[in-house]
């Protein structure tokens, strides 16, 4: 019986928490994409992350070489379009006040207008409470 209880309890307890506002804060700051730009590659982004109400979003972008153009560009995707952007000489690392929805990060070696090869850069996107 006593098992029962606090099996019960725990349950309860993670429900509880779970669905509280601080509750999903807390657990959709591990909602989180990366990418790797490789040399071969123009482009390449990171799958969507959902945010909630009470949550914002990070962007990371580290560049470790670059091509003839001597920058990594950045894009910030909004349910599949983008919404910012941005250029990057060296390591970059900001947040954003955003609304619900589902977001993104593509880094592209050069412009986005005219992206080439021979960058090599991470990238990182996730959530955070406000």
């Amino acid at each position: 019986m006593k098992l029962k209880t606090l099996s019960f309890i725990v349950v309860l307890t993670f429900i509880v928490t779970l669905f509280s506002p601080q509750g999903n804060a807390f657990a959709s700051t591990l909602d989180a994409a990366t990418v790797q730009l490789n040399k071969s590659q123009k482009s390449a982004s990171t799958r969507r992350i959902s945010i909630y109400g009470g949550q914002d979003i990070q962007i990371n972008v580290q560049p470790l070489n670059f091509g003839s153009q001597g920058i990594v560009s950045w894009a910030v995707f909004k349910n599949g379009k983008q919404y910012k952007t941005g250029v990057s000489k060296s390591n970059y690392v900001t947040s954003y006040k955003v609304t619900t929805g589902q977001y993104s990060i593509r880094i592209y070696c050069g412009i986005p207008t005219n992206p080439q090869t021979g960058c090599y850069a991470d990238g990182s996107i996730f959530a955070i409470s406000e």
